[in-house]
């Protein structure tokens, strides 16, 4: 299972590579799912009345390499993940599509703020050290 904090980044990045292939003209299975998975979500926002989070959607279907657009859909989509297992369960779902449909993302960044937090997003088979050194005494 795909983490709240990272899924709303991965299905933002997957619908933003899928939409800018089809501006470059590259229709393909990829780019049909990633239009039916904005459409569905387009749909659920609209129920549930939030035209913010329809806003923001549209924004990246409109500019889909606008990095600004993909990160403030990636921000929507985590905050409304973390609140909702059930949109959490779409999101995931919608991801394993978009990819089972032949759209991959290379990196992913993703910026936190905190002490101790440790991110990682689309690791297999992979092996992870983390050091965080000694804790310094708070003055």
């Amino acid at each position: 299972m795909v983490e709240p904090v990272s899924v709303g980044v991965i299905v933002a990045a997957l619908l933003a590579k899928a939409l800018n292939r089809a501006e470059d003209g590259a229709i393909d299975s990829g780019v049909e799912v990633a239009r039916k998975a904005i459409e569905a979500l387009r749909q659920r926002f609209s129920r549930e009345g939030d035209a913010e989070a329809e806003r923001v959607l549209d924004g990246l279907a409109e500019t889909p390499d606008s990095e600004r657009r993909e990160k403030a859909l990636a921000a929507l989509l985590e905050e409304h993940a973390g609140k909702s297992a059930e949109l959490r369960e779409e999101l995931e779902s919608l991801a394993e599509q978009i990819e089972g449909a032949g759209v991959r993302i290379g990196d992913i960044k993703q910026e936190a703020e905190g002490e101790g937090i440790v991110q990682n997003a689309g690791n297999v088979n992979s092996q992870i050290n983390v050091s965080q050194g000694a804790r310094q005494p708070l003055d």
